[in-house]
């Protein structure tokens, strides 16, 4: 019994340029013409063939490449971990700031006006009314505390204190008492004077100068 030889063509080594062929090329022309097991032994080997193939037709710039960029790469991470500033950096950017290292800001109790941002009352009626005196901003403090007994309205004393601005803007304050006392007898509601403020420090002074021990000491003598 005669056994089947596989018949090979004659195969040319060069290609149709008359340049020399590739060994994927042989393979896949001599497959058409091969006995089956022939066959799936020369594919069994031809992943090989591939890469051999490929890797002799990749250009010799890009295995430069590969053994370059790793040398690169290494040689940057040891001068970035060899400097402290740079590697502090690297840190923060990649990891983020340490929380421990974060310093915990101050607690400040901020007053109610701060919030608010505007001055109370008072300190906005001394300072545009121009009230220096202790009877000027004792005055203030009665009109102050008329507007928190809901006597006055607090809309009326601050249009006053706008009239008096505009009409004696060097010293409003006369003009202010003035104007409050008018709308106060409209209102039926008793507005004090700063007159009475005036006299009232008076007579507590020459009480407390009578009351001295100064002043007893040299009536007695």
């Amino acid at each position: 019994m005669k056994q089947h030889q596989p018949k090979h063509h004659q195969l040319s080594l060069t290609d149709e340029n008359g340049l020399p062929g590739c060994k994927r090329c042989l393979i896949e022309v001599s497959l058409a013409t091969c006995h089956p097991k022939e066959v799936a032994m020369t594919q069994a080997s031809k992943p090989n063939d591939v890469f051999h193939h490929s890797s002799r037709s990749e250009p010799a710039a890009n295995q430069r490449n590969r053994f370059w960029l790793p040398a690169i790469a290494m040689l940057l991470a040891i001068f970035a971990t060899s400097s402290p500033a740079v590697a502090q950096q690297l840190k923060i950017q990649f990891n983020g700031p340490n929380v421990v290292d974060r310093p915990e800001p101050p607690r400040v109790i901020v007053p109610v006006d701060e919030l608010t941002l505007q001055p109370s009352l008072r300190d906005y009626l001394i300072a545009n009314l121009k009230a220096t005196t202790d009877e000027q901003q004792a005055y203030i403090d009665e009109v102050v505390a008329l507007v928190n007994q809901k006597r006055l309205e607090e809309s009326l004393v601050l249009s006053l204190e706008k009239y008096s601005r505009r009409k004696s803007p060097i010293w409003p304050l006369p003009t202010f008492e003035r104007a409050l006392c008018i709308m106060g007898t409209r209102t039926n509601v008793t507005v004090p004077k700063l007159d009475d403020f005036t006299a009232r420090n008076r007579v507590q002074k020459s009480r407390n100068i009578r009351s001295s021990k100064f002043f007893n000491s040299g009536f007695r003598r």
